[in-house]
């Protein structure tokens, strides 16, 4: 058993192949993000003021520099950082978007870069989850369930936006990147990703819903406990397998 077989097998079948399938479209989609992004830039180059003007053009030839190494790494970085997502176990001490901060110490132990860094994407995942709110409960309440959780916990899903975002993130940090570059970068690249992201989720719903992976609730229900000696209790209201 290869490396990566090894990883995969730590995740149960169902949520493997959804990882696996959203890895095979990564290529796909940061293309169609950076391609956007030049396009973007080229056509703002000539509006924007002199004193930026040069900064602008710098972007886009650092971004066209970098579009096939971000289309060879991509891909595998979201499938290691989707697969740490499924086993939940992403550093616990984190400011991403993903997970609570470990307070004022863990800000006086990064640079203004990092702060910066998360800060984007943050931002861009909250744009994203914006822009995706139907697909994303559709994913979230199956993902959940093939997850084996007992009721829709968003922040689980290791496809979520926020994944997606911070890997983006990670990526652009790689090589002599000007510090401006990533937010003009970021600016252009959200609505090919939303547009990608949407047709993902909704290819993935179809996936789960055919493997007979069912929604989980969004809540916890009280019933009575048959039984019991004292007042009902409350269990999760799951519908799945």
């Amino acid at each position: 058993m290869g490396a990566r077989e090894a990883v995969m097998s730590e995740v149960n079948h169902t949520v493997a192949r959804s990882i696996s399938e959203a890895a095979s479209a990564a290529a796909a989609l940061v293309g169609h993000a950076v391609d956007h992004a030049i396009t973007e830039l080229q056509c703002s180059e000539p509006h924007t003021p002199p004193e930026r003007r040069q900064q602008v053009a710098d972007a886009w030839h650092a971004l066209i520099a970098r579009r096939k190494d971000w289309v060879d790494r991509f891909p595998e970085m979201l499938r290691q950082a989707c697969l740490a997502s499924a086993r939940n176990d992403a550093p616990a001490a984190s400011a991403s978007p993903d997970g609570p901060s470990s307070g004022f110490m863990s800000l006086t132990l990064v640079d203004d870069s990092e702060i910066a860094r998360k800060i984007e994407s943050s931002r861009l995942a909250q744009q994203l989850t914006a822009m995706l709110e139907r697909p994303l409960a559709e994913l979230d309440a199956r993902m959940s369930s093939a997850l084996g959780l007992d009721v829709v916990q968003p922040e689980r899903n290791p496809l979520r936006p926020s994944v997606y975002a911070r890997v983006l993130r990670d990526l652009m940090e790689a090589g002599d990147t000007d510090a401006a570059w990533p937010g003009l970068w970021l600016r252009y690249m959200v609505k090919p990703l939303a547009e990608d992201l949407e047709k993902g989720y909704r290819e993935q719903v179809k996936l789960l819903t055919d493997a007979k992976v069912e929604a989980a609730d969004y809540r916890l229900v009280t019933v009575p406990s048959k039984g019991a000696s004292g007042p009902g209790g409350a269990r999760a209201a799951r519908r799945g397998p």
